[in-house]
């Protein structure tokens, strides 16, 4: 004699109630584990278990669009990244303000007329034999150094040469030139005050249009010039 167990009945709805929960759970495991793979949460033993724990440690970051890029290239596109968004600090907007004012009311005061350019030539000629000379060592140095500081951090990074970038590459151009601004925006201000005391001990009046260039050529000029050279001698490129 056989012995028979019965077995309960199960019911359409028991079925299909089954599995809508194995449909759910299966994709709140999925939808899951591309969060963490993605890094936008942590792995928990709920729903990953042991396939997390022995995922590799290199996982690529998805979320960061560097998939199939060495390190260098990370590094490249990391430092391109951070110069479009860097923002313009405060005093660097300053200086963009006063130096708008200079030039525009330069222009008002002056006019533009060939006699306003040959004053303007003589007198730049003659700034660094008159009073507060050592300025035109004092800025460029300080504008070289931090050239020298920003143009081994676009080697390190794989970045191309400043100077270069800003005229060649209109994707980069304001970014840069934003990096640029932020750096050299003390030293710019430094010699906005310094041509104002000049002019007023020399010429007993005030040329704003002049304050401005003799500012910007000993300070944002050098600064432009030297860190891709900089950069180009750290990588042993060619200066040409």
């Amino acid at each position: 004699m056989f012995l028979t167990q019965s077995t309960p009945a199960i019911s359409e709805g028991d079925v299909a109630d089954k599995i809508s929960r194995i449909r759910i759970v299966r994709r709140t495991n999925n939808c899951n584990s591309e969060k963490v793979r993605g890094g936008l949460a942590k792995p928990s033993e709920s729903f990953v278990g042991e396939r997390v724990r022995m995922q590799p440690p290199a996982e690529v970051d998805h979320s960061s669009g560097f998939e199939g890029q060495d390190w260098s290239e990370r590094r490249t596109v990391q430092a391109m990244t951070d110069a479009d968004y860097q923002e313009l600090g405060l005093l660097a907007k300053t200086v963009i303000v006063v130096a708008a004012v200079l030039f525009v009311t330069g222009v008002f005061w002056h006019g533009i007329s060939l006699k306003v350019f040959e004053q303007f030539w003589h007198d730049l000629i003659e700034r660094p034999d008159g009073p507060m000379r050592f300025r035109f060592v004092l800025q460029p140095v300080m504008a070289t150094v931090v050239a020298i500081r920003d143009g081994l951090e676009d080697a390190r990074a794989g970045r191309s040469p400043y100077l270069a970038t800003v005229l060649g590459n209109r994707q980069e151009r304001i970014g840069r030139l934003r990096e640029g601004l932020n750096a050299t925006a003390r030293i710019i201000a430094l010699g906005l005050v310094m041509d104002v005391i000049y002019q007023a001990v020399v010429f007993k009046t005030f040329y704003p249009d002049q304050a401005l260039v003799v500012a910007l050529v000993l300070a944002f000029v050098p600064y432009l010039i030297i860190r891709g050279v900089i950069a180009r001698i750290w990588r042993g490129q060619p200066l040409t």
